[in-house]
C-alpha cells in the first residue's frame, strides 16, 4: 500500500508555467519517437512526482499530532510531517506545504491533499524542454537533425535569444522537411549542389532564432529585429525579421506577429535568458534580391530592364547589396513607354 500526498490544480499550476505544465502532463506522450527526449521528460516526471508518493500507508489520525518523519520514493530524503490535533480535529503539513483533506481512503493506499508544493531542485527546464511542452517537437527535431541543438537543450544558459517556434500542424501543413525557399528558380546547377537539404535546414532553423532577449514591449520600440542568419550573401550581416505588435492590445502576446506569422501565446515562455514565441506558420527564410523583385508585380517594368540590360546575374551574385527599385506608376510619371 502506498500514500499519496495529491497536490491541488491551483499548488501545480502557481509553480509551473503552461508550457511546464504541458511537458510535465504530456512531455514523454509528445516525444514518444525520439527514445533520448522521452526518457528525459519521464526522468523529470519522476522528480516530481515521487516526492509525493510514500511506500507505506501513512494516516494522520492513527500516528497523532506531533513531528514524524515518512518515507518517499525515488532519491529524495524523508518527508517531514507535521500533525497538529484541535478539539479532536487534525490538521498539518508535509515538508512544509499545508495540507487539505486528510485521511481519503482508497483501496490500496490513503491519500492526502496537499494545498501548495515546490518544485524539486533537480528539475530544471530548458528552451527544448518548454518547446516539448508547446507540442512544437517537430522544431525541436529540425534543430536536432540541422546539429543546431546547443541552441535549445540548455548548454549555453548566458546566450540570449529569442526562438520563434511553428506549432507542428503549421510545420506539417507549409513542408514539413522541405524547406524550398524558392531560389532554386535563378541558382545555378553548381548552387543547388551546393546547398544541400542540410544546409537549407540550418538556414531556416537559423532564421527562426533572434539574437537577443525580446519581450512584446521591446519589439514595439524594436520592430526590426536580427536573426543568427548570415552569409557570404549578406556580407556577414545577419537577416532581419519584422515583428508587428498591435498597439491596442499590445499587453497580450497574441497580437504580435513576425513577417506576418502569428504568435498564438497569451504571454511568450521565458526560459532564463531565452523567450520563445508559438507561430501559426513558418517563415520563409528571404529569397535572392532578384527573386524577390520578380514576386512584386509593381516592380515588373524594373526586372523587366534588367533582363534587357543583362544585369541579373550581376545583381543576384552581389552581396549585401540595397537596390532602389521604380514601380511601374514611376515609370509611367516619366511618359516612358514599355513595348
Amino acid at each position: 500500500m502506498h500514500t499519496l500526498w495529491a497536490f491541488s490544480n491551483h499548488a501545480f499550476n502557481s509553480q509551473f508555467s503552461y508550457a511546464e505544465r504541458s511537458y510535465l502532463l504530456n512531455g514523454p506522450l509528445f516525444v514518444a519517437d525520439d527514445e533520448d527526449l522521452r526518457q528525459a521528460a519521464v526522468a523529470d516526471v519522476r522528480a516530481v512526482a515521487s516526492r509525493f508518493v510514500s511506500s507505506e500507508p501513512v494516516s494522520i489520525a492513527r500516528m497523532g499530532a506531533g513531528i514524524h518523519s515518512v518515507l518517499s520514493l525515488g532519491k529524495h530524503a524523508n518527508l517531514t510531517l507535521v500533525v497538529e490535533e484541535t478539539h479532536g480535529s487534525f490538521s498539518g503539513s508535509i515538508d512544509g506545504q499545508p495540507l487539505g483533506r486528510l485521511d481519503v481512503i482508497a483501496r490500496n493506499g490513503i491519500v492526502h491533499s496537499v494545498e501548495q508544493m515546490q518544485r524539486p531542485d533537480s528539475l530544471v527546464f530548458s528552451p527544448q524542454k518548454v518547446l516539448v511542452g508547446l507540442n512544437a517537437t517537430a522544431f525541436v527535431r529540425l534543430f536536432k537533425d540541422a546539429g543546431l541543438g546547443d541552441y535549445i537543450d540548455g548548454t549555453r544558459p548566458d546566450r540570449k535569444l529569442t526562438i520563434l517556434a511553428p506549432t507542428n500542424h503549421a510545420m506539417d501543413e507549409a513542408f514539413g522537411y522541405d524547406l524550398d525557399d524558392g531560389d532554386d528558380v535563378v541558382l545555378s546547377a553548381k548552387e543547388r549542389v551546393q546547398r544541400s537539404p542540410r544546409d537549407r535546414q540550418r538556414e531556416w532553423a537559423l532564421y527562426h532564432i533572434i539574437e537577443g532577449q525580446y519581450s512584446i514591449e521591446d519589439l514595439a520600440q524594436t520592430p526590426l529585429v536580427r536573426t543568427r542568419l548570415a552569409g557570404e550573401w549578406t556580407d556577414g550581416r545577419p537577416q532581419v525579421v519584422k515583428a508587428q505588435v498591435d498597439q491596442a492590445h499590445r499587453a497580450l502576446g497574441s497580437h504580435v506577429s513576425f513577417n506576418g506569422a502569428d504568435n498564438i501565446l497569451l504571454e511568450p515562455e521565458v526560459i532564463g535568458n531565452t523567450t520563445i514565441y508559438l507561430l501559426s506558420s513558418p517563415m520563409s527564410t528571404p529569397p535572392r534580391l532578384v527573386n524577390a523583385l520578380i514576386q512584386n508585380l509593381d516592380l515588373s517594368l524594373f526586372v523587366a530592364a534588367m533582363g534587357a540590360s543583362n544585369t541579373v546575374d550581376e545583381i543576384q551574385s552581389e552581396a549585401g547589396v540595397t537596390v532602389l527599385a521604380p514601380v511601374v506608376n514611376a515609370f509611367a510619371s516619366l511618359g516612358l513607354v514599355w513595348s
